[in-house]
């Protein structure tokens, strides 16, 4: 099963490929880190969107550094090189989701041309990407009757939420 984040580098509730009920989403999870952790690199299978919660990390993504803190979000393109280097403190706390980007718009190929050139971008994260990441995750690691419904309306409006950053990415 596809890993989108360094092995070995997150520990937490994670869920991988065939466990994934919505089509284009290929892994996610909420993540609670140690700094004891090696450093690990990884190329990117596909697109990844890290959310932090609490604490602070460091990463090296295509041998650029950038920290990741509190209220801050990372989404990279798949085929990007990423590295977890350390943590500022003794925790850290994110959510992240992994997701094929030309699946997750399959039903809007014009979108698709914006992200053609897009390798990543690093910002604060808004309400929204909070709370569409936040119901995917819970109806996965919590399935109900209506998960998979809920699920993949909150994905399809969180890819059209990410889509302004694209646009917006230096």
């Amino acid at each position: 099963m596809p890993i989108d984040l360094p092995e070995g580098v997150y520990s937490g509730f994670s869920i991988y490929g065939d466990d994934v009920i919505v089509p284009g989403i290929t892994s996610l999870g909420e993540h609670w880190t140690s700094p004891r952790l090696k450093p690990v690199s990884k190329e990117l299978s596909n697109y990844t969107f890290l959310l932090q919660l609490e604490g602070e990390c460091n990463f090296r993504i295509n041998s650029r550094e950038e920290t990741l803190s509190n209220g801050s979000l990372l989404l990279i393109s798949s085929g990007s090189i990423m590295e977890r280097l350390d943590q500022r403190y003794s925790y850290n706390h994110s959510l992240w989701l992994g997701f094929s980007m030309r699946r997750a718009l399959q039903e809007e190929p014009d979108l698709l041309d914006a992200w053609k050139d897009f390798t990543y971008t690093k910002q604060q994260f808004l309400p929204k990407h909070k709370s569409l990441l936040k119901t995917i995750v819970n109806e996965h690691a919590s399935p109900g009757r209506f998960s998979e419904q809920i699920a993949r309306a909150a994905f399809r409006s969180f890819i059209y939420s990410i889509q302004e950053l694209v646009h917006e990415a230096p």
